[in-house]
């Protein structure tokens, strides 16, 4: 598992593509992130989200999962975590991430989720339509904290996929619900030195065929965002705004519900109106508001969807 130490550089990194860094690395944090809105054969509206998470500390390694599915028809949001330690049963290849009954892998710009949980199973095949995007500068985007190189992380993302398969959860009254469905998936592959931090990040599918990715962090001031063209080409900026409309109560804390953010490009002002105030993760890390948002212009015309995970 190889390590990156010199996360600050502004020369060339060898990131190499997406392929190659699909492997766990030996890194403090890393994730591998889908989620993405999913329609049935009725056109009902569901969210779903598969996140491994992988942490080194002193040679320890420990692997988290968290799953979790959102039916917009009944605001019921179920989520599930469980903690993995390293077993000889568990598969890490170049494409392959196999952590006991789940399996997320990548090949050919495709990503490959089986799931199997206690109360939730996705069979979901997500091809994307635009290559991979690396964020910030070369790969490279700071986890709140620009001066310090350990607050950096590699991050790419596959911001458009075409996603079909199937899903089935238990809801609160016990019944077994299977569905057929097909939808878009948003991916994230992020690994670094960096440790705990507070985030908030949106990411934004607008019908145009473009995407916006806005990653900002409340602890500091510091913002970073990626434009994501019709042809797959990424701009970077972080002039951009963005401000909770509505709060909602976690465990004491105020996590922001409903957003008005401000962009250079586009319409420029837009609010991401949730679908439901229940898509809370609570976990043993940090508990998190994700879900799937409108995106309405200041006209309130829908212009997109949007995931956002928001911690504060």
């Amino acid at each position: 598992m190889p390590k990156y130490k010199n996360l600050d550089s502004r020369t060339a990194i060898v990131h190499q593509t997406p392929d190659s860094n699909w492997k766990p690395k030996n890194s403090k944090t890393e994730w591998w992130y889908a989620a993405g809105k999913l329609t049935d054969e009725n056109n009902n509206i569901y969210f779903y989200q598969f996140t491994v998470f992988h942490t080194v500390r002193l040679g320890a390694q420990l692997y988290i999962t968290h799953v979790a599915i959102s039916d917009y028809q009944s605001k019921e949001h179920l989520f599930e975590e469980k903690i993995y330690f390293p077993h000889k049963k568990h598969n890490f290849t170049e494409d392959i991430i196999h952590l006991g009954k789940n399996i997320i892998s990548l090949k050919n710009n495709q990503i490959v989720i089986n799931v199997n949980s206690k109360n939730i199973k996705f069979n979901l095949v997500s091809k994307s339509i635009k290559p991979a995007v690396w964020h910030g500068n070369n790969g490279i985007i700071s986890m709140g904290n620009p001066e310090k190189s350990n607050k950096n992380s590699f991050y790419y993302s596959f911001t458009n996929m075409n996603t079909t398969g199937s899903i089935s959860f238990t809801n609160k009254n016990g019944e077994s619900i299977n569905l057929i469905v097909e939808g878009n998936t948003w991916f994230d592959r992020q690994w670094g030195e960096f440790a705990k931090e507070t985030w908030n990040w949106f990411s934004l599918k607008f019908n145009d065929g473009e995407e916006v990715m806005l990653y900002g962090f409340p602890d500091t001031d510091y913002k970073t965002a990626t434009y994501i063209t019709k042809d797959g080409s990424a701009i970077q900026f972080n002039d951009f705004n963005y401000l909770p409309n509505k709060s909602i109560k976690i465990k004491k804390i105020l996590i922001g519900h409903e957003w008005y953010i401000k962009i250079p490009i586009k319409e420029q002002e837009y609010i991401l109106e949730p679908l439901c105030e229940n898509d809370v993760n609570p976990n043993i890390v940090h508990n998190y508001w994700e879900g799937l948002c409108k995106i309405l212009n200041s006209k309130g015309e829908l212009k997109g969807w949007a995931v956002i995970e928001v911690t504060k």
